[in-house]
């Protein structure tokens, strides 16, 4: 909304929607530093140049950080695609999450060649904005394994 004599708008409201978690993907439960899970995900390939992601993350405790989810879409090693951004949108990023939250984190991923499933690669990963610090996914003993995404299979 914008007064009168205001130059710039300003955001008036969110309205964020609840819903159960039973349909949630459980087809990923990869853990992350700072407690940070991610259940499962959904692609779609909406066109041939166009791919829709969507991400299903967990907060096993408070998470403190903004941090930005990347999705890269790689082919034969090279990126075809990518989006990054803070999750859910910006509406609810990481640092508003409280223990056992699930968020759906939605990006929608333009590529420059027609998405092949069996040949294109996505990796997802999250990092801190301000100095490009990734968070590693973590191994069964919950050590970080040293790598900055994972990879998913669509």
């Amino acid at each position: 909304e914008r007064g009168d004599l205001e130059n710039e708008s300003r955001l008036l409201y969110i309205t964020l929607q609840a819903q159960p978690a039973d349909g949630v993907p459980a087809n990923a439960n990869i853990a992350w530093e700072q407690g940070i899970r991610l259940l499962g995900y959904a692609v779609e390939a909406t066109d041939e140049r166009t791919l829709q992601v969507d991400l299903y993350w967990q907060a096993t405790n408070p998470v403190e950080v903004g941090y930005t989810v990347f999705c890269h879409v790689l082919r034969d090693g090279q990126m075809i695609g990518q989006h990054d951004g803070p999750a859910a949108g910006g509406y609810y990023p990481t640092e508003r999450w409280r223990a056992g939250d699930i968020v759906r984190d939605r990006h929608v991923i333009e590529l420059s060649a027609p998405y092949e499933a069996g040949r294109d690669a996505l990796h997802v990963g999250l990092y801190r904005w301000e100095n490009m610090e990734h968070l590693a996914p973590l191994d069964q003993a919950g050590t970080p394994t040293g790598d900055t995404s994972v990879r998913l299979e669509p």
